[in-house]
């Protein structure tokens, strides 16, 4: 790893006439985080712009602030290995809950509303199973109205935060297994 160092002068201190150094990094690869709940991607990718002393840091694909796990990010040069990772196969682990609705579609929404627990008992796991498998393969999935998705530059969540209805067209995705 190498760095430049710049010393600067704080033109605005008249009682010191200490320096400051600035370490600009000239070094890249790829930072594999563990990414902690509660923190957002953006905010993975700014407190390692600062740890490595460089605006060059990107990173393979956004997690949710609720989602923990693996963030692959790019560092210098190395960012633009960041588009052959994107598109690699990933895995999910998830808990879902049966019979509620949140704004979100997550855990962090606002529940709309709630089946009876007794509904709830009747499901089958052989229904589940079925479900499943309607999912399984190469499917056209809608994304979230909150999702990270840009629309016209801003971001759908923001959009809904803003009280507009978003609708995201479907993609194409694959799902291995469930």
């Amino acid at each position: 790893m190498s760095a430049d160092i710049e010393r600067e002068t704080e033109p605005n201190d008249e009682t010191s006439s200490r320096n400051s150094a600035r370490v600009h990094s000239t070094a890249s690869g790829l930072l594999l985080v563990d990414k902690p709940q509660g923190w957002t991607s953006h905010d993975a990718v700014a407190r390692t712009r600062r740890l490595a002393g460089t605006r060059k840091v990107g990173h393979a694909g956004t997690l949710d602030p609720m989602a923990t796990g693996l963030l692959i990010l790019g560092i210098n040069s190395s960012t633009r290995l960041l588009t052959f990772i994107v598109g690699l196969d990933k895995e999910y682990l998830a808990t879902i809950r049966l019979g509620a609705a949140t704004t979100t579609d997550d855990a962090e929404g606002e529940e709309l509303s709630r089946a009876p627990e007794a509904s709830v008992a009747l499901i089958e796991p052989a229904s589940v199973a079925a479900g499943i498998r309607l999912l399984t393969g190469a499917i056209s999935q809608q994304p979230s109205a909150v999702s990270a998705i840009k629309v016209d530059g801003k971001r759908a969540y923001a959009r809904v935060r803003d009280g507009e209805d978003v609708q995201l067209p479907a993609r194409p995705v694959t799902i291995a297994a469930f």
